[in-house]
């Protein structure tokens, strides 16, 4: 089976950026296939696939990059069957509609070529965004692009003051609430941490979970705004509150906040974990009844919080956490 990635994003959202790290990471250890379609920079040498309009040039490291315009099914079906990769990367065209993309993809899977799309991104300058969703022409381009991916990678949010970070991802909640929110500056995340938030089997909820009902298996829930004010019951017995969020904290607030959890304002809280990000780096942080620990930490691809307990005050928690 070959494994399809899909990096889509407007133009100048910083597509190219991202899948040269992603190459970084991917090269040397996979047989990989890099289309991009008729949009794209890349130049290329080698012999037109009769048919397909595409263009093959072999890399140093083995890779293949491939220039596209023609017909996009037909030059996956011929990749597949005539290069068989272990990935194919796609970076469509940043004026294309990734439903498009998907599309081509299924039907050449329905006509024998063996994928399975593992990851779909969607990158966007943070800065610009807004406004494109909001330009006639743009925006209905911009819209497909983010609400068809697993992932959103915002670009250019160094620097960017915290309000309108959080406002943003509050906006990209309401467009597509299925999909993780990369709000950490790119370098301080590897090509792996990238492309695991596109996969969201193993939560901070459910290991919290499980800790509390061992039996508990997994399951999903729908995200709402921020990915947070999602509540359910676990066995009848715990709910959930969880949330992603840009904000920064100290770790003195941060421990103000977990001291709350001990006075009820909350309900009763059995169990609390996250990762967020400081002025100085990032903070990790364990509350169980009697006990917190704030620690240093990695950096993550976004701040995340859960809180596991019964009789859970939502609107209080979102006060303390998201202001």
């Amino acid at each position: 089976m070959i494994e399809v990635d899909i990096i889509a994003g407007f133009l100048g959202a910083g597509k190219t950026t991202l899948i040269n790290k992603l190459l970084g990471g991917a090269c040397g250890t996979e047989k990989l296939a890099l289309i991009e379609n008729e949009f794209g920079e890349v130049g290329v040498d080698g012999a037109l696939l009769s048919g397909t309009g595409m263009q093959i040039a072999e890399l140093d490291s083995g890779c293949i990059c491939c220039s596209l315009a023609g017909d996009f099914t037909e030059a996956l079906l011929t990749l597949a069957r005539d290069y068989a990769p272990d990935r194919i990367l796609i970076e469509p065209s940043g004026v294309a509609a990734l439903s498009d993309v998907l599309t081509a993809v299924k039907e050449a899977a329905e006509h024998g070529a063996e994928l399975v799309v593992e990851h779909i991104l969607t990158v966007a300058d943070a800065l610009r965004v807004s406004a494109q969703l909001a330009s006639y022409g743009y925006g209905e381009v911009t819209e497909d692009q983010l609400k068809h991916c697993d992932a959103i990678v915002l670009s250019r949010t160094q620097g960017m003051e915290e309000e309108a970070l959080t406002a943003l991802c509050a906006e990209l909640a309401e467009l597509n609430p299925r999909a993780s929110v990369v709000t950490t500056p790119w370098e301080e995340l590897s090509a792996e941490e990238l492309l695991a938030v596109t996969k969201q089997e193993h939560t901070l909820e459910d290991e919290l979970l499980s800790e509390l009902v061992p039996e508990h298996t997994h399951h999903r829930h729908e995200h709402g705004e921020h990915h947070d004010h999602h509540a359910h019951q676990a066995e009848g017995m715990f709910q959930s509150w969880g949330a992603e969020t840009p904000r920064r904290f100290t770790e003195a607030a941060l421990g103000a906040i977990l001291g709350e959890f001990g006075t009820g304002r909350c309900g009763m809280i059995l169990r609390a974990k996250g990762i967020v990000p400081s002025e100085n780096g990032w903070l990790a942080f364990d509350y169980v009844p009697g006990e917190q620990k704030i620690r240093p930490a990695a950096p993550a691809a976004t701040g995340k919080l859960c809180v596991i307990g019964v009789m859970l005050d939502e609107k209080t928690l979102t006060s303390l956490f998201l202001g």
